[in-house]
């Protein structure tokens, strides 16, 4: 994770969580998961328990979608 501008963590975690729906839905989990893990580790650090659990079980959707994607493209080659 870089440095960031912000000392707002809160406002960032939240941000990171926007920026991973919107590459979850462009179709880039692997992406979204970063992303996602970021704000996980940023809520974690606040205190924000039940943030961070809500970016964790989004982690864990995106592998899912990622392990999916990469099933299917074994299939079709």
């Amino acid at each position: 994770m870089e440095t960031r501008a912000s000392d707002d963590i809160e406002g960032q975690g939240n941000a990171l969580m926007f920026l991973a729906e919107a590459q979850a839905a462009a179709g880039r989990p692997e992406e979204a998961a970063r992303s996602a893990e970021d704000a996980s580790h940023l809520f974690a650090a606040k205190g924000n328990v039940v943030s961070a659990a809500r970016a964790g079980n989004f982690v864990a959707l995106a592998a899912v979608a990622v392990s999916a994607t990469r099933s299917t493209a074994r299939l079709e080659s």
